[in-house]
């Protein structure tokens, strides 16, 4: 017998979420036996409050049991769950409160936790994690516990997600009224919502997940108090009744009392019991739902022998698939009911204008032949009925096939929706409007006129010559190789082009194959915190449709194989904000690929990346050397990816040919040949037009090149191409000169180098000029503003935010910021700027080396700030730093 289990869950800590789940524990051992389970695992420490300290020595907890359980092999069904059992400790504050500690008394926890190897059963086997915690549940429910408390760790976590959403019959968020605390709890509260909606399969037969939200702890200032509610109701759409709030108290700062026990009649006490009498009404509701769905079942015997065969058999029932089908669609669906004597498979109910409500009765037919003509008009008798009139029903029926002719003529007669089960799935949503879009968007675009056709070099036939991108990639969408395909490059290789030439290509074979895979393509650096994959796809949809779009329904179709998703930019989408590792990001997009889907087509995910971020190019040098592989050297993130069977392809530089190809194309023949003899002639421009984001850079900065000469860097060609902007292409009136405009763009990509989103409003730029007395104080922001729109390495959003259109600008700029200091001798104020990545020390040793004269000084202050940033790495670029900066 499964007990009822509770999660506490925080988006960030200091909320007082653990003190809140053990006085939450101390109520409900009043009504019966109840456990507290310590799972904070990277900050454990439950059972060393003073209400819960077991009088007896703990000598082991949860860790050292996990130790063992891995150590022995067994699978999760055999795990010892009787030894883990005797390990849970009663507490002194109440007879039937029991606490499991997440370790032993004077136990080194964080040499414990970091020897459970979590991946294991939280990543690579998340149906053995499953079956092991749900034996550890079934053991303690077996052992007369009533209700267990999960306390889960913070943030966006493999076994966060376990506990909040996968194992609890109810989840308690808890949050304050901080704007971080806010958004981020408000995001997981909508990622919870398939769960609240009983759309998560692995729940396997828990109910619906029920979400409760506590506000902890808020003060008393009514004026703060009212605009911190405002706040949340606008974040989760709830009115102010439907949250409790923890009211603050001074003294928990300082102590961890248990005020539930010590203090019943005080405010805080008294919130604890409204939250515990809400839990316990959640917990009453599910032991009736179970009772009558036993007491159904008995009624029945047939139907569940039947449903236990076809799950069996095929997995979901073909009614299951129409349900979910129709709660996608919006409908609440009841299953099979018996309506004037009729037993009718489903009744699907949905909200309609003015407070109706549509009802339909639904009948799914999963016979392979065709449906005739006799089957819909006994349906329709059935909607005669007086019981079925009085509920004013519809009528649907579903098939798994097709009707015949004289079925759907009969149905479209009678009001009644004759579908396939196809047709009902391409219902879902309407992906025209989007399609049209991509076309649209790549049609005008230079890409258009100027695309050559891109190459691939495969890690499975890299001993032959690299293949065309865009066969390839359709093979891929069609069902061959891994779902999860990476295609790596350095910068500027043509990724994004590749995106969107491939989505334009699924596109257009959409218009004339309604079954061809739908394009999502999404640039992941524009949502760099969506913490989910549900959310990226619903902040992607919405800004490109403006309308809001359930992510379920995508991630049902990419399982079906009727959607494919192209995740571009990987290594430009924010990580540290959302708390979370580039590991967990990663293994968030990647999670569809882990299952195969309806067919070979389905859950198909395209993401692309930086190389260094899943290859160890240190390693993959010595292979190189050692005549071993190149693709055999992964990095831990490549090696995440690995865990996905994903297939890790390059995208190569241009060659000669396809350099000549972009020129004749982007300049005409002339001018093309002309401008390809220059490249050939000059040194080391041959080598960075290889890379086609710099050869179009090349192209629009040709003059200035021409007239410069020899020796071309990458940092000399961005400072070009950047100062060609400042003195030209600007407004001819600008009233902010050359020096002024460099020095803002530099204190840019400094502060926005520390910014999460690195992103800033256009009120906030000039101020970063005004601060040093650079700029007349008389020029407002509406005149940088207009001036830094004509700035092609730079995006402005609607709402007047300014980021870097690519980051290498932002290395760049960031680069030149950091050498000026230097330069000038401000070391100090240098090293205040963060740390340094490989990219942006590109930059730097670039613009050491074109600088009239580098001192001794100049060239050991830069050597610092590299030691600096690379003191935590090892790398073939930290020898190129030491030998170029020692020059």
């Amino acid at each position: 017998m499964t007990p009822f289990i509770v999660t506490f869950y925080s988006y960030k800590g200091g909320v007082g979420r653990s003190l809140l789940a053990a006085n939450i524990g101390i109520l409900s051992a009043r009504r019966g036996k109840t456990l507290l389970w310590d799972l904070d695992i990277e900050a454990p420490g439950l059972h060393n409050i003073s209400g819960l300290t077991p009088a007896k020595t703990v000598k082991e907890g949860f860790f050292e049991w996990m130790i063992s359980w891995q150590e022995s092999g067994r699978p999760s069904k055999d795990a010892d769950f009787g030894k883990l059992v005797k390990l849970a400790c009663q507490t002194p504050e109440q007879d039937r409160l029991f606490i499991l500690p997440a370790y032993g008394d004077n136990k080194d926890f964080a040499g414990l936790y970091q020897s459970v190897r979590w991946d294991d059963f939280l990543v690579r086997d998340l149906d053995s994690g499953l079956a092991l915690f749900r034996g550890i549940l079934d053991a303690f429910g077996k052992a007369g516990f009533e209700t267990v408390m999960l306390d889960s760790r913070t943030g966006i976590t493999d076994i966060g997600g376990l506990l909040a959403v996968l194992l609890p019959h109810a989840t308690v968020l808890v949050g304050n009224y901080g704007r971080q605390n806010t958004k981020g709890l408000a995001h997981v509260w909508q990622a919870l919502q398939p769960a609240h909606e009983g759309r998560i399969a692995p729940r396997g037969a828990l109910p619906p997940l029920t979400r409760i939200l506590v506000a902890s702890p808020i003060a008393d200032e009514l004026d703060l108090r009212a605009k911190g509610e405002e706040i949340w109701k606008k974040a989760f759409g709830l009115a102010p009744a439907e949250l409790i709030t923890i009211p603050f108290d001074q003294r928990l700062l300082f102590t961890e009392e248990l005020y539930a026990a010590t203090r019943p009649d005080t405010p805080v006490a008294k919130a604890y019991n409204d939250l515990e009498r809400r839990i316990e009404m959640v917990r009453q509701q599910v032991i009736a739902e179970t009772e009558s769905a036993r007491r159904s079942d008995d009624t029945r015997p047939d139907l569940v022998v039947r449903r236990n065969k076809e799950s069996h058999a095929q997995g979901k029932s073909f009614e299951e698939r129409v349900a979910h089908l129709l709660r996608l669609l919006g409908y609440t669906v009841e299953r099979e009911q018996l309506i004037d004597s009729n037993r009718v498979d489903l009744v699907a109910r949905k909200r309609a204008d003015f407070g109706r409500e549509e009802v339909y009765l639904v009948e799914c037919k999963d016979h392979q032949s065709v449906i005739p003509k006799e089957t819909v008009q006994i349906f329709r008798t059935w909607l005669d009925g007086p019981t079925a009139r009085e509920m004013q029903t519809r009528g649907m029926v579903v098939a798994a096939r097709d009707f015949s002719p004289a079925a759907r003529s009969f149905a479209r007669e009678q009001g009644i929706q004759a579908l396939t089960y196809d047709e009902l799935e391409r219902s879902l949503f309407d992906f025209s409007p989007y399609l049209a879009r991509i076309r649209q968007r790549y049609e005008a675009s230079t890409f258009a006129g100027n695309y050559v056709d891109q190459y691939l070099i495969l890690e499975k036939q890299h001993d032959e010559k690299p293949v065309l991108m865009l066969p390839h990639a359709l093979e891929w969408v069609s069902g061959a190789g891994s779902r999860l395909w990476l295609v790596l490059g350095d910068y500027g290789t043509g990724k994004s082009t590749l995106v969107e030439r491939l989505a334009y290509e699924l596109a257009l074979n959409c218009e004339n194959n309604p079954d061809s895979p739908i394009p999502v393509a999404i640039n992941l650096r524009q949502f760099p915190n969506a913490i989910s994959l549900e959310s990226l796809i619903r902040e992607h949809l919405e800004t490109e449709l403006r309308t809001v779009l359930n992510p379920e329904i995508v991630l049902h179709l990419l399982e079906a194989g009727r959607v494919v998703l192209l995740l571009d930019s990987f290594d430009e989408m924010g990580v540290a904000q959302a708390g979370r590792s580039v590991e967990e990001q990663f293994r968030q997009l990647a999670r569809p690929t882990a299952n195969p889907g309806r067919n070979p087509c389905g859950n198909r995910v395209l993401i692309t990346s930086r190389s260094h971020f899943f290859r160890d190019r240190k390693s993959a040098m010595q292979a190189v050397q050692g005549g071993d592989k190149l693709f055999e050297a992964d990095s831990a993130l490549g090696k995440a990816a690995r865990a996905f069977v994903a297939t890790l392809d390059t995208l190569p530089v241009f060659t000669k040919e396809q350099i000549a190809e972009y020129l004749q194309k982007r300049l005409g023949m002339v001018e093309g040949d002309q401008a390809r003899r220059f490249i050939e002639e000059r040194y080391g421009l041959q080598d960075i037009a290889s890379t086609p984001q710099l050869l179009d850079m090349i192209v629009a900065s040709l003059p200035d090149l021409i007239e410069k000469g020899e020796n071309v860097t990458t940092g000399k060609l961005y400072l070009i191409y950047t100062t060609r902007w400042l003195t030209t292409i600007r407004l001819s009136q600008g009233e902010v000169d050359v020096d002024h405009m460099r020095e803002l763009l530099e204190r840019m990509a400094c502060e926005l180098w520390r910014r999460p989103r690195n992103q800033i409003h256009y009120t906030d730029i000039a101020a970063l000029l005004h601060h040093e007395g650079g700029l007349a104080r008389s020029l407002d922001s509406e005149r940088v503003d207009l001036e830094l729109r004509t700035a092609a390495f730079l995006v402005r959003s609607a709402d007047g935010y300014y980021r870097f259109s690519h980051r290498s600008f932002l290395e760049f700029f960031f680069a030149r910021a950091l050498f000026r200091a230097l330069q000038e001798g401000h070391f100090a104020k240098a090293l205040t700027y963060g740390r340094i990545n490989p990219e942006a020390t590109t930059f730097l040793l670039d613009l050491t080396e074109s600088a009239q004269e580098s001192s001794d000084k100049l060239v050991g202050a830069i050597r610092t700030i590299l030691v600096n940033s690379y003191a935590e790495v090892t790398s073939e670029n930290a020898l190129l730093i030491a030998y170029r900066t020692a020059q």
